[in-house]
């Protein structure tokens, strides 16, 4: 609800697509840096105790941001500040939670629980845009909505400190013996030559790919000329697509391979092609919805291979560098969504991100064994 409601926001105080990408980069730009530290905090606290206070945390940020827009006093430099601030918390959460669905569920049932914690997170994708919109339109303001989330994001922090384990551990074994921390996780990381091709792939397709909500406000604002109440409906659209992939993912029962993930990127590209040539909004509303369900179990089968194939005691710090990789390249990709919607037209990302995933699968699946090879040797 947040998210959209701020990016209509920006583009109705700047008209900037622009402006757009620098607010959406600036929410990502704190996982890239704090998110191996986010990893280093779930190997080592008590996961609810932490998730309690910095969801607390959010609620108390989103309050602020309501009450100045109220006030009229979020100018787009304050809204970059008030952004980056929320990054910097939502860093922090993102690999600990990760980690604590992970630990509650077992090591045996990854997937499923990377899929049903993509169908939670992804239904609010889903309702979220839709009363953000509706909301916004009926009241003419941006402020009311803010305020709905900080009521939220308040009440789900109690709910985490009333249902957390009397009896939960950060860790279940000796932290202090992983010597390095982060650096012995990166260490383990070495040492797994697929997962360093995944974590690889992951930065190119979220760099190139992965800005359906900047790249659908784009769309609707620019290419179909639509006003915040079906911009709501777009993004529901594709968030029912991410529950659908999610409920993919949970039933699944056969383990992950290299070849599948990137047999699921070819889907993706494909899917993503079709849907970047729609002839009307109507067209649009349906494809992005495909594309959400490609996206999603691409993602989540990225998630749940990194998870399967690290040992638990270095999970968070791994989850931290899987953030790290799909933070980075949302955030400098962003910008250059802007740019190329500036340039060229709002369809130009949608054309690159298929592109540029089609390349990367095919390269991996052909020369898969001599990266492998050579990642190796460089290990070693």
């Amino acid at each position: 609800m947040q998210r959209v409601t701020l990016d209509w926001y920006v583009l109705e105080i700047t008209g900037s697509a622009k402006a757009l990408g620098i607010l959406t980069a600036v929410q990502f730009l704190p996982s890239f840096i704090f998110s191996l530290l986010g990893g280093r905090l779930a190997d080592k606290y008590n996961k609810a105790y932490i998730l309690t206070l910095l969801t607390f945390l959010m609620g108390l940020l989103s309050f602020a941001t309501g009450y100045l827009i109220l006030r009229g006093n979020l100018p787009f430099a304050t809204l970059i500040l008030v952004s980056l601030i929320g990054g910097v918390i939502t860093a922090l959460d993102g690999p600990m939670r990760l980690s604590h669905i992970t630990d509650l569920i077992g090591n045996g049932e990854v997937s499923k629980g990377v899929g049903l914690n993509s169908v939670n997170s992804n239904f609010g994708r889903l309702v979220g845009p839709l009363i953000a919109g509706f909301v916004t339109h009926f009241y003419s303001n941006s402020y009311t909505v803010i305020f709905m989330v900080s009521f939220l994001f308040t009440v789900s922090s109690i709910m985490i400190w009333f249902f957390k384990k009397p009896t939960e551990s950060g860790g279940a074994v000796n932290f202090e013996v992983n010597a390095g921390t982060i650096k012995a996780g990166l260490s383990h990381l070495r040492t797994k030559p697929d997962s360093m091709i995944v974590l690889f792939s992951v930065f190119v397709i979220a760099f190139f790919a992965m800005h359906f909500p900047t790249t659908i406000a784009l769309m609707a604002r620019e290419e179909f000329k639509i006003d915040i109440r079906y911009f709501g409906l777009l993004s529901s659209s594709i968030a029912f697509g991410y529950v659908f992939g999610g409920v993919l993912m949970a039933r699944r029962n056969s383990s992950i391979t290299l070849e599948n993930l990137m047999k699921n990127v070819v889907i993706f590209s494909v899917i993503l092609t079709i849907t970047s040539i729609s002839p009307n909004v109507q067209v649009f509303a349906v494809l992005v919805f495909f594309s959400g369900v490609a996206g999603s179990n691409m993602v989540g089968s990225f998630n749940a291979y990194i998870q399967e194939n690290c040992d638990f005691i270095y999970r968070g710090r791994v989850l931290g560098v899987y953030l790290s990789c799909f933070t980075a390249g949302t955030t400098f990709g962003v910008l250059l969504v802007g740019f190329e919607a500036q340039t060229f037209g709002a369809r130009f990302p949608l054309y690159i991100g298929a592109f540029t995933s089609m390349f990367l699968a095919v390269v991996v699946l052909r020369y898969k064994n001599k990266i492998r090879y050579r990642l190796q040797i460089k290990n070693s």
